[in-house]
C-alpha cells in the first residue's frame, strides 16, 4: 500500500508485513499523518513566504541602488571626458 499526502511525500507500508485486519487501521493512520503534515507544512508556508517576500524586496532595491550608482558614474565619466 502506497499513500501521497498533497505535500508530495510518500508512505509506503508493505502489506505482507500487515496481519490484513490491521490494514485499515494503518491505512486510517497514514492518512492522518499526511493530514497534518499538510497542515504543518503549509504552517511553515505562511510563515515563510513574507520573509522571502522581504529578503527578494531588499535585494530588488539593492540592485536598484547599483543601477542608479553606475548610472551616475557613467554620466561624471563621460562629462569629464567630453569637458576634459
Amino acid at each position: 500500500m502506497s499513500l501521497c499526502c498533497s505535500s508530495g511525500s510518500f508512505l509506503s507500508v508493505s502489506t505482507l508485513e500487515l496481519q490484513p485486519h490491521l490494514g485499515w487501521l494503518v491505512e486510517r493512520v497514514c492518512i492522518e499523518l499526511c493530514a497534518k503534515a499538510d497542515d504543518n507544512d503549509k504552517q511553515l508556508t505562511d510563515r515563510l513566504l513574507p520573509v522571502v517576500r522581504q529578503r527578494i524586496d531588499a535585494a530588488t532595491q539593492a540592485l536598484s541602488d547599483c543601477l542608479q550608482l553606475k548610472d551616475l558614474t557613467d554620466h561624471w565619466y563621460v562629462s569629464l571626458c567630453v569637458v576634459g
